[in-house]
């Protein structure tokens, strides 16, 4: 799937803490989708999230900044629930960090595998959608 780089930009903007991206030995950039965060820490109830490195804020918080952040962008892409349930994954038609407007609302693309594409909604709720074969 490609990238909006722009919007990519904007969400991680928001895990910067002092105006500059902390140290880290592999030049950690935050990413849209969770799967590809390898460090976890959990808080006192035993519930997991990813990890930030020293230097930058808080990964909940930074998240939550950096989907508003698109969020408050302009839809990449409108389409009806009809569109949006028949998209075939060769079509390419939305990328990772796309923000999509629906019927049923707004979502930002977070990450596809060969047969499906993950969303999340204002409230960082996950959903996905099937490709059309």
């Amino acid at each position: 799937m490609k990238i909006n780089e722009i919007n990519k930009d904007l969400y991680e903007i928001a895990f910067i803490q002092n105006g500059e991206y902390g140290y880290h030995k592999n030049n950690w950039k935050p990413s849209i989708d969770e799967n590809e965060i390898e460090e976890m820490c959990s808080d006192d109830d035993g519930n997991y999230t990813p990890a930030t490195p020293l230097g930058y804020r808080e990964y909940k918080e930074s998240r939550k900044q950096g989907l508003k952040n698109i969020f408050d962008q302009y839809p990449s892409v409108d389409l009806t629930n009809d569109k949006l349930h028949n998209i075939k994954r060769e079509d390419n038609l939305l990328k990772q960090y796309d923000k999509i407007k629906t019927d049923n609302g707004e979502f930002i693309v977070v990450n596809d595998t060969e047969d499906k594409f993950f969303v999340v909604n204002p409230d960082n709720k996950t959903f996905y959608v099937e490709y059309v074969k």
